[in-house]
């Protein structure tokens, strides 16, 4: 350094060339400087850069469903939920439910708020004197637990409101499950109570669900809704449940021989080598 006065010095610098520099604190003459900082100008760019970032993902992610809840009570509807525990999806998951969203998407609302009107408006569309059963199946990568009893507890506070002695089934379940429920055309729910029902020796098929509802099929194999909801609701993991179990529900072999040419070929004729 050759100089300083009032926060700035004159300094030589690698290349021979006498230039000024911010110096806010006073350093001795001849000692040497590091000019490598970030110019003034670059900064300002840098952090609006990062504020950008920042608001486009706040905004990626409070539209990103960490969970999924499914609410059956004749009306199958599923919801998204983001990290704030708000709406960011609907779906439909039968005609009945169509209608419900049509006359009051809860897009947007705090879950609590979108689970009480369903349920309101679901009611509204049964007959006054059923008692529906409620299921509530949430799936997730987070609080999956925890929304599970946001929802139950709403669900079952709108029915008591209404007089109903209704049970509500609560159920946590995995991916893999919502993913084989969807491909059969049932909710999560829906799908996990016939596992059950199936594994305990009553079989329920998705068939039979999307037919006649899942209340209706259940008593028609003749099981018990309290018994069955309590021993889902007490099921640690229904990705754990057979194979055989789920295609009996499903209907759907998984056998990799059914789709060999020569094991088909077997098959319609026995008797060839």
């Amino acid at each position: 350094m050759l100089s300083w006065h009032a926060g700035k010095a004159q300094v030589l610098d690698t290349e021979g060339r006498f230039i000024t520099v911010r110096c806010p604190s006073r350093v001795a003459v001849g000692r040497e400087l590091n000019l490598s900082r970030v110019p003034a100008e670059l900064i300002k760019y840098i952090a609006a850069a990062c504020l950008l970032i920042a608001l486009c993902g706040g905004i990626w992610f409070d539209n990103y469903a960490l969970a999924y809840v499914a609410i059956d009570i004749n009306p199958s509807i599923e919801l998204g939920i983001n990290w704030r525990d708000k709406v960011v999806a609907v779906k439909a998951l039968n005609e009945e439910a169509v209608q419900i969203i049509a006359a009051h998407n809860p897009q947007g609302l705090q879950i609590a708020v979108a689970v009480t009107k369903i349920v309101r408006e679901s009611l509204r569309a049964l007959p006054v004197d059923s008692e529906p059963m409620a299921i509530v199946s949430v799936s997730g990568k987070a609080k999956a637990a925890a929304i599970k009893e946001i929802v139950q507890d709403a669900v079952q506070k709108e029915l008591t409101k209404e007089k109903k002695a209704s049970r509500v089934v609560g159920l946590v379940v995995p991916a893999t499950i919502r993913e084989e429920a969807k491909d059969a055309g049932v909710s999560p729910g829906q799908y996990a109570l016939a596992l059950k029902a199936t594994e305990k020796g009553s079989t329920v098929t998705t068939e039979e669900i999307r037919g006649q509802g899942l209340q209706k099929a259940l008593e028609n194999a003749g099981v018990d809704l309290e018994k069955v909801g309590k021993a889902a609701e007490q099921e640690k993991n229904f990705g754990q449940v057979k194979k055989e179990i789920r295609e009996q529900v499903t209907g759907n072999s998984t056998d990799n021989s059914k789709g060999n040419p020569k094991e088909r070929e077997k098959e319609k004729n026995p008797k060839k080598k």
